[in-house]
């Protein structure tokens, strides 16, 4: 609500995009109420399950959710989030029966699932890739459209036997609908030389992620784009959030 000036930005997350289709009570409209300014970075999900899980691929894993449908379970960080959705997903692709378990959070999340109270878990990999490295969770795909570049060896989804899947979440930067064309312009190309910058480069790598970039039409695009894929998963699983 605030002037479309471009002195007050948001720096928003894939869920911005899914929030208002999953709500009974929408407060706001992703695509009419914002003017998408900048693809900030690229967070990777992945597919990890603990070492008590005997599946070491995605079609072990498949293999064994289709030989005890509805005993394997998996785990989100809420009704309605990325990793709800990306999980709901796969299970549809895959054509297996997962029990949904919803946390607060990846923190209360990962106790259960390095338990293995919890079979599989699809998440940012910034919360994942330590836990990968030590052993104590086994990366079995990457989520997202193509490997992760700290995880070279882990196969996408889709190249492990899930063609076409993918899911990932992101953060863009956006402004009040209806700000002037070169103040957007503006801020974007200032954006683009801060994510162009080698130290800032560095700093996201070291978390997992990637600095992206690109035209304000890049970011709208992945709205649209966005919008299309969870609003058809969430309408066919009737899946929403209470406001």
């Amino acid at each position: 609500k605030s002037p479309p000036d471009g002195h007050l930005l948001l720096i928003a997350p894939v869920s911005f995009t899914m929030a208002p289709h999953l709500s009974r009570n929408p407060v706001f409209n992703p695509v009419t109420d914002y003017a998408p300014i900048n693809m900030a970075v690229d967070v990777p999900f992945v597919m990890v399950v603990p070492p008590t899980v005997p599946a070491r691929t995605v079609k072990e894993f498949i293999a064994l959710a289709k030989a005890a449908p509805g005993q394997m379970s998996y785990a989100s960080v809420g009704v309605g989030t990325p990793q709800h959705l990306g999980a709901e997903l796969f299970k549809m692709q895959a054509g297996v029966d997962l029990v949904h378990v919803p946390f607060r959070g990846a923190l209360a999340a990962i106790p259960d699932l390095l338990a293995g109270r919890i079979h599989m878990y699809i998440g940012a990999i910034n919360s994942l890739l330590p836990l990968i490295k030590e052993g104590k969770l086994r990366a079995l795909a990457s989520a997202g459209p193509r490997r992760i570049a700290s995880l070279p060896d882990v196969p996408t989804i889709a190249e492990a036997g899930v063609p076409g899947y993918e899911a990932l979440t992101w953060f863009g930067l956006f402004a009040p609908a209806g700000t002037p064309a070169p103040v957007v312009q503006l801020l974007n190309a200032k954006m683009n030389e801060v994510l162009a910058l080698a130290s800032v480069k560095e700093s996201f790598q070291k978390l997992g992620v990637d600095a992206a970039g690109g035209a304000p039409d890049v970011l709208t695009k992945q709205v649209d784009g966005e919008i299309k894929k969870w609003v058809k998963i969430a309408t066919e699983k009737n899946i929403k959030v209470e406001p």
